[in-house]
């Protein structure tokens, strides 16, 4: 089932938050990105959005928020907005 969920979100790849080097990026607040892990935002309806510059890792910790999600059995839907101008 796990499988099927992380098949049907359309993740870019599967990659988990444990891979992600969050000294990287100094300014990303890693206690409320594992926060955001445990999909608590799902039972109150919130969406999650990533705005940044290229480089940022935002197309590595959105996968992982969406692996984590369809771990926890939550359908998921990955995409991206293209910056308008």
């Amino acid at each position: 089932m796990i499988e099927r969920r992380i098949k049907a979100a359309k993740l870019p790849a599967t990659r988990n938050l444990d891979s992600f080097d969050f000294k990287v990026t100094a300014s990303l607040n890693k206690g409320l990105t594992m926060q955001l892990a445990r999909c608590a935002l799902v039972a109150r309806r919130e969406n999650v959005i990533a705005p940044g510059p290229n480089g940022t890792g935002k197309t590595h910790l959105a996968p992982g928020l969406g692996l984590a999600a369809c771990q926890k059995g939550l359908k998921v839907r990955f995409t991206t907005a293209p910056r308008r101008k």
